[in-house]
């Protein structure tokens, strides 16, 4: 048994058909019942989940908005660029993306602040501190 089950890629449709009745899809089904996690970001994960979450008695509606959203959180936690995860998702707009995802980043001032913080610190030998009039 695996704590994860992670699935990306595909066309959703022939991937769902092709797997849903085998054993290998019945080795997806025991596990998530014994407690692991099925996870993915493309299309074809998530029409894959819509059918095993029918399989194991969800509601139409019921975790699959959830699935891409946490999807999503796992990538900002571990530091992706948003404009990856922006094609990642297949959002229009990396402003689609902040506006949805931006309050997930965090500290991004505080974040920011350090950094200048630090250059000047590097930097401080090198250019002379001055005020221009």
């Amino acid at each position: 048994d695996s704590a994860l089950i992670y699935m990306s890629g595909g066309d959703p449709h022939f991937l769902a058909e092709t797997l849903t009745g085998t054993p290998v899809w019945k080795a997806i089904i025991k596990n998530w019942h014994s407690g692991g996690s099925l996870a993915g970001c493309s299309a074809g994960a998530i029409e894959m989940f819509r059918v095993a979450a029918r399989t194991v008695g969800l509601k139409v509606g019921e975790g699959l908005h959830q699935l891409r959203h946490t999807c999503v959180s796992v990538l900002i936690a571990e530091g992706a660029n948003p404009k990856e995860i922006q094609e990642w998702v297949g959002h229009a707009s990396i402003e689609e993306t902040m506006d949805t995802y931006g309050h997930l980043f965090p500290n991004a001032k505080h974040q920011l602040s350090g950094m200048l913080d630090n250059y000047a610190k590097k930097h401080s030998d090198n250019v002379p501190l001055s005020v221009a009039n």
